[in-house]
């Protein structure tokens, strides 16, 4: 078989060509290797020669372990499934506590006054000079850690709310008519607090 020009080569190589020659090669190849491993299995099994008692206990070894096994699997696969309804539990009480503060803050933001007014409605955006750091200051960025799954305990959004509290009456006043309101809302609040510690202790 004549060996390629060095166009030829380049050829096959830019174009990923696999000769025929190569494949015969690697199939040649292949034979040899599966005949010597034959040939030592074979050659192994005439040196390993050993008495059926022996053979016996490997069997008895062999299927004891195969119990084992198959124990520690199924023990697994217990434990996999264990862990999965816990997960899907927790996810369960997840979806619970939120819909459950949802509710709470949707109660403080239709909250009327006696004209008609929401009176959450000052509380929605705040003056940014009165934020700091993360924690919410206003309605509008307590709604959106709600919506972001931040809030894994009543406490916190508890803690929260009450600080929304305070920043508008310091920025409005507790003696004006927001602040008023703030007060009104406030008792509205720890109302719809009670009921849902109820509610979430219902589901823990």
């Amino acid at each position: 078989m004549m060996p390629l020009s060095y166009e030829e080569r380049s050829f096959v190589l830019e174009h990923g060509i696999f000769l025929v020659r190569n494949y015969e090669k690697m199939r040649d190849r292949q034979a040899l290797l599966l005949r010597e491993e034959v040939t030592e299995r074979e050659n192994e099994n005439k040196e390993d020669g050993g008495s059926s008692q022996s053979q016996k206990g490997d069997l008895e070894d062999s299927s004891t372990k195969s119990g084992q096994h198959l124990t520690h699997s199924s023990t697994q696969s217990e434990n996999r499934l264990g862990g999965e309804g816990d997960e899907e539990g927790r996810s369960v009480r997840s979806r619970n506590l939120t819909q459950t503060l949802q509710g709470i803050y949707d109660v403080i933001v239709s909250h009327k006054g006696s004209s008609g007014q929401s009176l959450a409605a000052p509380l929605l955006n705040l003056c940014s000079r009165k934020r700091s750091g993360s924690a919410p200051v206003d309605l509008s960025m307590l709604q959106r850690q709600l919506l972001s799954g931040h809030y894994e305990s009543l406490d916190t959004f508890h803690s929260d709310m009450l600080k929304v509290f305070h920043c508008a009456e310091k920025y409005y006043g507790c003696e004006s008519s927001v602040g008023r309101n703030v007060r009104q809302l406030r008792e509205v609040y720890h109302s719809a607090h009670r009921e849902a510690l109820t509610q979430i202790g219902s589901f823990l």
